[in-house]
């Protein structure tokens, strides 16, 4: 056995080179990059008690594609997106000496590295249908807030915008991609027309309530985008 087992060895680390070699000439042959603009509809899911989702905010991406096939009909895509990333909440708060609720509108902007696995469907008369499913992480570029505040007493409802709220906005994004859309060659270019749920999974709040400290700020933010992009 002992003879035996630095043999196998040696076969696999063979066998793991040729694999990784043909895999690298696959993923490099004939590579495609391009480009991409989205609106997108966003919103805020809440994870904190007395914590009420508000409403959805339009917003907006743009960024660049890269787009390696590594088998038939199977490519990985990469690139980095500018992401506008918005939504509503309202909470107790409390503003000076008045308690009532806070209504904010969060605008964040964040910096997107997508990872995505990419299906193709067989073309049909130069149109081609796919589904992928991915994952994005995000660094926090800017996060501004405006507020109203409406207190309990009836008084006077007080209006203001942040211009920075960092300090309240976690610096790491981590969320799930999935969607699917058509492509239409174009020669050797393709134009991609999608729909995509761009799905939190981490906390994107930080801090405590004004009026509970206890109460940890939590929720995760998500939106939909028609993705339009462009591959030559």
């Amino acid at each position: 056995m002992k003879k035996i087992k630095p043999f196998v060895i040696a076969v696999i680390a063979i066998a793991l080179v040729i694999f990784t070699n043909d895999l690298e000439a696959q993923v490099f042959k004939n590579p495609k990059f391009g480009f991409r603009i989205a609106p997108n509809i966003g919103w805020l899911k809440p994870d904190a008690k007395s914590y009420e989702n508000d409403g959805v905010v339009f917003g907006f991406s743009w960024g660049f594609i890269s787009e390696f096939p590594f088998e038939e009909n199977y490519y990985l895509s990469s690139g980095f997106n500018i992401i506008f990333n918005n939504g509503k909440l309202k909470y107790p708060h409390k503003l000076n000496d008045s308690t009532g609720t806070l209504y904010r509108r969060y605008n964040l902007k964040y910096l997107e590295l997508p990872v995505v696995m990419r299906l193709r469907a067989p073309d049909v008369s130069g149109f081609t249908f796919y589904a992928q499913l991915g994952f994005g992480g995000s660094i926090r570029l800017d996060a501004k807030a405006e507020d109203k505040f409406i207190p309990i007493d009836a008084g006077i409802v007080k209006r203001f915008e942040k211009d920075k709220i960092s300090e309240e906005i976690n610096f790491l994004r981590a969320s799930l991609i999935l969607g699917g859309g058509v492509e239409y060659e174009i020669g050797q270019s393709k134009l991609m027309l999608g729909l995509l749920f761009n799905n939190g999974i981490t906390n994107v709040l930080k801090g405590n309530n004004t009026m509970d400290a206890s109460i940890e700020h939590a929720g995760k933010s998500n939106f939909i985008e028609l993705n339009i992009g462009f591959l030559f």
